[in-house]
This record gives C-alpha cells, structure tokens and sequence, in this order.
C-alpha cells in the first residue's frame, strides 16, 4: 500500500519571535526580518522548522495504483492533527510513500512538528525502507523527474500543463497564509485534497510512463481520478467563470462608454466645422475671399 499524502502549513511566527528576538514586532516586520535571517533573503518561503501544520489529505492506493479510501483533517489545533496523521500512517505496517517534494519539505516537517508536541513519528519513517535516498517505497517526484537532482527539479502545477490537466484551480501555495487569516480552513483543505490528487495523477502517468501500469488500467484509473479533480475545482471553477463573466461585463460597459464619448466627440467636432463653415461678413460671396490671380 502507498499512502499518497500533502500537508499545507503556514509560517509558525511563534517560533519565528523567540529565534529572530522579536517579541513586539509587527507581523510584516517579523516576516519580512525572516525572509532575510532564515532563507537569506533569497525566497519568501521558510524552512521546514518554521512552519506548522494546518491542514493534511491522504490518499491510499494498492501497489498497482487502485485508490482505496482517503483521510484528511484541517484545524488549530495541530497536535491533535499530527496524532490523527501518525495514526493514519500506522494503518498499514510496511507502507510506502508518494508526495511531491516530501523529502525536502513534508517529512523534515513531520519530525519538527513532533519534536516540538513530543510526539512520536510512525516508526516506518525511520526504516531504511523509507529513508534510503533511492527508495522505490518513498517516490518523491521531484526526484524522479530531476534524476535526483541531476536535472532541475519541476513545478507540480507546471506538470499538470505538460499532461494537459488544470492542477492549482482552487488556490495556489502562497495563498494558505492569508486563507487561514481569513479562517477558510475548508478552502485550504480543499486546496490540499487538490494537490493530492494531482500528485496521483502524475503518478499514474508517470507508471504507466514507465511500462509498471498497463493502458487499460492507466485509463480506467486516470478517468476516476480526473472526475475526482474536477469535482473538487467545481466550486471554485463556478467562481473562476463567474469572475471572467463580471470581468466581460465591465470590459462591455467599458466598449459602449468608449462608443458614447467617441461619438460625442464626433458630434461635438461636427458642431465646429458647421460653425466655422457658416458665413461671415468676409463670407464666401465676399471679394476678399474670392481667388486672387496668383492663388491659381
């Protein structure tokens, strides 16, 4: 069994106040002091030790890639969230592991996370199974697609436009932070569900790929998989064409305002050229406007 997993997280300023010695400091200030103390100024995006869980989805899938039941879990309370995570891990003894970029973010946040509740990691995280660095238990597939780092490392979203699948319609990473502030911890997890199952995807077509999933079941399973995609991006597909219809409505009204006060300079000019045509006391019957010899 493979457990197909993605966890969001937002910045833990808790932790960012005691290293950075900011306990008062606004919260723009302390990200901003982060950006430049903890990534060196070079990403806005933090280590793993400085973030904390909000949300988590998995998915488990047989060997061959057939989905058997899912698990997910969004909140405050992260302990609680870790220890249902854990749990869920523990269902099966020798599972294996498929993420994207989990090797460089996920995990390492795991054993933070758990270092600092004192919680314990499913023991098969330590095995040698899952920590060898070409484990085929632990598919990282920014290592499969990189060579392990011999070839730049790729974008999730941007595999989905390889594959000609939409991934990333229901939010995008950088947007956790402010969706938390703004308690839309259902859209996060629902954001979360969405890069789950995105990764599957790319799981799939990269067995199939491979020669380890025969056609008939790459496509029996990439079906099921895109109608579970679509059905999460629904929701969020009505608002996105809901916002391109305003978006028509405004460009429209926008055109015919444009043709209003087009045509009002029109008349306006047509106005002037009719008063500067009329005749004046030096009319056109006048001999001063009449040609001279030299002006033929």
């Amino acid at each position: 069994m493979f457990f197909v997993f993605d966890v969001e997280t937002i910045p833990d300023t808790d932790l960012m106040r005691q290293v950075l010695a900011m306990p008062d400091g606004s919260e723009e200030e302390l990200l901003e002091a982060g950006m430049q103390e903890l990534t060196k100024g070079n990403s806005t995006f933090f280590p793993p030790m400085f973030h904390r869980m909000v949300s988590w989805v998995g998915l488990w899938i047989e060997d061959r890639g057939k989905p058997v039941r899912e698990a997910a879990w969004s909140g405050e309370d992260e302990r609680t969230g870790l220890q249902m995570l854990f749990d869920q891990m523990n269902t099966y003894k020798d599972f294996g592991l498929i993420h994207h970029n989990g090797r460089g973010f996920d995990l390492p946040l795991l054993t933070y996370r758990a270092l600092r509740y004192e919680l314990q990691v499913p023991v098969r995280l330590g095995q040698h199974a899952i920590r060898y660095r070409y484990s085929r238990e632990n598919v990282d597939l920014m290592d499969e697609f990189s060579n392990y780092g011999a070839s730049s490392y790729p974008k999730l979203k941007h595999l989905g436009y390889l594959m000609n699948v939409p991934f990333k319609k229901t939010a995008e990473g950088s947007e956790v932070f402010d969706l938390y502030k703004q308690g839309e911890l259902e859209q996060i997890q629902t954001y979360c569900h969405e890069d789950v199952i995105s990764t599957y995807l790319v799981w799939l077509s990269l067995s199939f790929t491979t020669g380890e999933i025969d056609k008939a079941s790459y496509r029996n399973l990439k079906e099921r998989a895109l109608q579970k995609l679509q059905g999460l991006q629904g929701a969020q597909g009505e608002k996105v064409v809901q916002g391109l219809q305003e978006a028509q409505e405004v460009q429209e009204v926008q055109v015919v305002q444009g043709k209003k006060e087009a045509q009002g300079k029109k008349e306006a000019q047509g106005n002037k050229d009719e008063h500067d045509m009329e005749p004046t006391e030096n009319g056109p019957d006048h001999e001063e406007n009449q040609p001279k010899e030299n002006d033929i």
